[in-house]
């Protein structure tokens, strides 16, 4: 029965995910499967299978990633570069650019096709790949909490701009079919590697080019300088990513500061940080960390929760970064009351 057939891919990762949380006990297996139906991403990450090294197949590729968010999987990715075939040192870059906001990173390829290595592709852009994946360290607290509201709210990490803007008939328009919402705040347009500028289609709210911070307004066509160094990547006004330094490898704690970043906004906003071990189960028995940060531009304040959860952050300091707060700083004192939430004044 084709039923039975669609399910076997899934069945087989539980199996796998089953025996080796048996063999592993508390540590947590990673599995990763190409076969796959609803249901799977209780037990393994997926990716999307053998792709070829073409800009057609990296925007086939990430509109494949929004689906299967749609259906509920959240932990999945494509090879970066493609499988098969031998892409050229522009489309690597851009790929790479682009994995950075791709649920799981990581290139993969057949035997016989060029290596992948960032290394590989010349200097000039071995320094643009290394600025991309330390760019993809340093978001790594906004992900790994993008990741825990997803296994709240069933949310997928990328999301077509359809789930929140289903009533908007640009986001169905095939020009703009390939962007997607990064979590809450971060809005990415693919771009093909022989296009130095693009059209992109900006939703309703307000908008932060997030590598200047230049303004858009939403609800209209712009056309954006999109350099291989650059992908167009936005920041929806009011939004709340935290970042930590740049590191070599998640194993390294970095230099203890968690960077809060915030955008100017005129709509009061929250995000949910989230933090854990990243190993264990122990945060099924509350050993995790988890806190509401909260911006409100009619009082002009940012706001830390209690604290939730017996985890310790291995952050010891907490920075936070305005963008488009034109002439306002941050008030020196930061205020905590007796329950232990932080407010910041403005």
């Amino acid at each position: 029965m084709p039923e039975v057939r669609n399910a076997y891919g899934m069945q087989m990762a539980r199996a796998t995910y089953d025996g080796t949380r048996k063999i592993m006990g508390n540590k947590r297996p990673f599995v990763l499967t190409r076969a796959a139906y609803s249901g799977t991403q209780r037990y393994s990450a997926v990716w999307t299978g053998d792709n070829t090294g073409t800009d057609a197949h990296m925007l086939l590729g990430q509109r494949l990633v929004n689906s299967l968010g749609i259906t509920g999987m959240s932990f999945i990715g494509v090879d970066i570069g493609g499988f098969s075939g031998n892409p050229t040192p522009e489309l690597m870059v851009r790929w790479n650019s682009l994995g950075v906001y791709t649920p799981m990173f990581r290139n993969h390829a057949i035997q016989g096709s060029k290596m992948r290595e960032p290394w590989e592709w010349g200097k000039n852009n071995e320094q643009i790949i290394k600025k991309d994946i330390e760019q993809r360290y340093k978001l790594l607290p906004y992900l790994y909490s993008s990741f825990y509201q997803s296994t709240q709210t069933g949310l997928p990490v990328s999301r077509t701009l359809a789930i929140e803007h289903s009533f908007d008939g640009n986001v169905f328009d095939e020009r703009f079919q390939n962007e997607f919402m990064f979590g809450d705040a971060i809005l990415v347009t693919p771009v093909e590697s022989t296009k130095l500028t693009e059209d992109v289609y900006l939703p309703q709210g307000s908008w932060y080019r997030l590598s200047s911070d230049k303004f858009y307004e939403g609800e209209q066509i712009v056309n954006v300088q999109a350099p291989l160094t650059d992908l167009p990547v936005f920041v929806k006004a009011g939004g709340i990513i935290p970042m930590q330094s740049v590191v070599q490898s998640t194993n390294e704690k970095g230099d203890g500061i968690l960077r809060i970043h915030i955008w100017n906004g005129r709509e009061a906003n929250s995000f949910i940080y989230y933090e854990d071990d990243g190993v264990s189960y122990d945060y099924e028995q509350g050993v995790y960390y988890k806190r509401v940060i909260s911006f409100n531009p009619i009082e002009k304040s940012l706001s830390l929760s209690l604290v939730e959860g017996s985890f310790k952050s291995r952050f010891m300091q907490l920075r936070f970064v305005l963008h488009g707060f034109d002439g306002v700083k941050l008030q020196e004192e930061i205020v905590e009351n007796k329950n232990g939430e932080i407010e910041v004044k403005l």
